[in-house]
């Protein structure tokens, strides 16, 4: 077998598991009641990977059975001209992208700040 804590890892730096576990995230905090109607949140996550890390956004509904649409492709592409960081889509779809490990914190931060604003 395996070494199953390199397994585990290299599985959540995949996309689409990466996604699974935002939107498996957002309907447990739906329907214990956190993540409803004013308290609604986005969830972003991140996954290390060897030099940059794998970013996935969600956002959520107030509907305990539906996942709003992600609209990230557009603040992810504000956010990285903003900082001057270079972003590279993982795939089509745009609410994912991989990140250089030295621009991640200050991605998100400013990700935040412009998402408030």
């Amino acid at each position: 077998g395996g070494n199953a804590a390199a397994t585990s890892t290299s599985l959540l730096a995949q996309p689409l598991a990466l996604g699974k576990l935002a939107r498996f995230v957002i309907k447990l905090h739906m329907s214990n009641g956190q993540w409803r109607g004013a308290k609604a949140r986005p969830l972003l996550l991140l996954s290390e990977r060897a030099e940059t890390y794998l970013v996935v956004a969600v956002n959520c509904d107030d509907s305990e059975s539906e996942v709003k649409k992600n609209r990230f492709g557009k603040y992810f592409q504000l956010t990285a001209e903003k900082i001057g960081a270079r972003i590279k889509h993982d795939g089509f779809d745009t609410s994912v992208l991989e990140i250089k490990k030295e621009d991640a914190q200050r991605f998100v931060e400013t990700l935040h700040f412009m998402m408030e604003s």
